[in-house]
């Protein structure tokens, strides 16, 4: 099934249907903009919240809350000091309190439970034990192990307690649903934002062809499609794959590794939850065969077959810290660039904005700031994220059909405009525009879950061009006035 497995009961909310007065306008529902809800749920302005889609970032993770990281403190303590990666982890440690605090205090089903995480890995020498020094030098309690409690090669292991899982979805509907009773709050489904206009004191948001008019703008989407400057090449993105199959156990664990071939595993009831084959989306255009890899590998480990299996993209930030604050020169705020670790840092982001909003005092607004100042290590990331988006970007303009096109896919150019031709089973020809409205990037044709992917920011659409993950906020489609 080509469904993550927290979307078996699915819940839609009304959508934008005419137009809205608001104060603050929070652009995207998943965590990051449910959890920016919560926190503002009783401050004295007007809310809307709008959200695309379902199948947003939050259901497609694995969704551990965790500060075990796998060896991101030893990667932050690279590019700027220990001290700076021991702020990280204490707004990790703030973010599993915030979030275990917003579940209990409200009575949220969301399957919640407490468990150990760890950490491991094969090799003799990695940055396990730099992590393990790391940990150690803060006085931070950990257990070193030999075994894990699961049948996988392991050389050794760092385990941390205290940590926890959920199912997300179950999490943010729950708490969606008891927000929208809120007289100042309003909540929309099947509501994409197509643009924004600066106004004289605010701002005109274009949203199923009404207008959304605010005073100020929270961007909680995975990826914001307004603010292009330098995030395109200082951030990239990493697309994985995800199943879920039967397993059986016998205590809930959450792990990840530390090797190159980055393995990620959790329970949940009665399934085992499995990631693997995390690449840099302007890598790998083959999407079909890297599923196929995971499959190969479920079945080489476990001797299962995913029930369930998906596909994620996380934001990765080139010093491996999120992205969060006010974007200078406006009343926009930005929430994202999680680096796979989206339930503490959406939480911990979230009531940073939040206390922006509300003008009260925060201690990591200087660490997750938009507009942090850079430095060498930082520039010599940005340079190869850049490289490699440029690459990507010359690479499909001159090769459009992939060699690992079947034969029901290609791309024709007609009157110097390139478009995408997919056949479906029953002969019907599905054509759309084969350039991404975000930044101009030639599409891929995602043979697995039968989409147009865009393999420089993420963007995909729907075989009838109808766009279903940003940036990208406009359709492919093909309509009668433009032909």
């Amino acid at each position: 099934m080509n469904k993550s497995i927290w979307l078996e009961n699915e819940v839609t909310f009304d959508k934008v249907s005419s137009n809205i007065q608001t104060d603050l306008l929070i652009i995207g529902g998943g965590i990051s903009g449910s959890n920016v809800l919560y926190f503002l749920k009783d401050s004295p302005y007007k809310i809307t919240l709008i959200n695309n889609t379902n199948n947003n970032t939050t259901c497609n993770s694995t969704a551990k809350i965790t500060y075990l990281q796998q060896d991101i403190y030893t990667k932050i303590s690279k590019i700027y000091s220990q001290e700076k990666a021991y702020e990280y982890y204490q707004s990790q440690k703030e973010a599993i309190k915030l979030l275990i605090h917003i579940i209990k205090t409200e009575k949220i089903d969301c399957d919640l439970e407490k468990v150990s995480s760890y950490i491991f890995s094969n090799k003799k020498k990695n940055n396990l034990d730099l992590e393990k020094d790391f940990l150690k030098n803060y006085n931070i309690p950990f257990q070193l192990k030999k075994h894990l409690p699961i049948s996988i090669s392991c050389n050794h292991a760092i385990e941390v307690k205290n940590t926890f899982m959920f199912n997300p979805y179950k999490y943010i509907v729950n708490l969606k649903q008891k927000l929208n009773r809120y007289k100042n709050i309003s909540i929309y489904d099947q509501s994409l934002a197509t643009s924004i206009k600066k106004k004289k004191n605010g701002y005109v948001v274009f949203c199923n062809n009404k207008k959304i008019t605010c005073n100020s703008i929270i961007m909680a989407c995975h990826y914001p499609f307004s603010i292009e400057k330098d995030f395109p090449f200082t951030t990239y993105l990493e697309r994985s794959i995800v199943s879920a199959f039967p397993y059986s156990y016998e205590n809930p664990f959450s792990m990840i590794n530390l090797d190159q071939e980055v393995l990620s595993l959790r329970t949940y009831q009665d399934h085992l939850i499995f990631l693997s084959n995390s690449h840099n989306i302007n890598c790998k255009e083959n999407i079909l065969k890297e599923v196929k890899k995971h499959e190969n590998k479920t079945q080489h480990l476990f001797q299962k077959k995913g029930e369930y299996t998906w596909i994620n993209h996380d934001i990765m930030t080139n010093d491996h810290l999120p992205i969060a604050g006010l974007i200078q020169g406006s009343h926009i705020y930005i929430l994202t660039g999680y680096n796979t670790w989206g339930m503490t840092n959406s939480t911990i982001c979230a009531k940073l904005v939040s206390d922006l909003v509300l003008k009260k005092e925060n201690e990591y607004i200087k660490l997750f700031d938009p507009n942090r100042s850079t430095n060498i290590k930082r520039l010599v990331n940005d340079f190869l994220y850049s490289i490699s988006s440029g690459s990507r970007l010359l690479c499909d303009k001159f090769c459009k059909n992939k060699d690992f096109y079947q034969e029901n896919v290609k791309i024709v150019k007609e009157n110097g405009i390139a478009y995408g031709i997919y056949i479906d089973k029953k002969n019907q020809e599905h054509k759309v525009y084969n350039l991404c409205p975000h930044m101009k990037c030639n599409l891929i044709f995602n043979s697995f879950d039968k989409t147009w992917d865009c393999p420089c920011h993420g963007s995909r659409f729907d075989i009838d061009g109808n766009v279903i993950k940003g940036p990208a906020s406009l359709n492919i489609k093909i309509t009668k006035d433009k032909n």
